[in-house]
């Protein structure tokens, strides 16, 4: 249980980048101003998941590390091209959103650039 390590419920810009803790509720992250401007996907996506009840309680890295391909969260972080930094007490490591459901860790944080980059089809 990560719920007793303090400071993982954060959500915060950090230069041309969003961070969210693993501990962030999916009602915190519903409710947000900065995912709504930066992240309309994933502002839009968080009242689909569960009741209200589980969102109060549900957090993002407890969804992820789940890892429901059913979820709409991987789903999210997948379209996003998110970034998961995985910290362990062995050190930490920033990886692709696409690679995580494969991990197994004990705190996520979330990067996602806030810089829209131009996609070629």
């Amino acid at each position: 249980d990560i719920n007793r390590i303090p400071g993982l419920d954060h959500i915060q810009q950090d230069g041309t980048h969003l961070r969210i803790g693993a501990l962030a509720r999916h009602a915190q992250v519903m409710a947000h101003p900065l995912v709504a401007q930066h992240l309309p996907l994933l502002a839009q996506a968080m009242p689909h998941i569960a009741h209200a009840a589980i969102r109060e309680r549900g957090t993002l890295g407890g969804s992820l590390c789940l890892a429901d391909p059913a979820a709409e969260l991987p789903a999210c972080m997948l379209a996003l091209d998110a970034r998961l930094l995985l910290r362990s007490q062995q050190g930490a490591r920033e990886v692709a959103a696409a690679w995580a459901p494969y991990c197994s860790v004990a705190t996520w944080y979330i990067w996602r650039s806030l810089d829209p980059v131009p996609v070629a089809y």
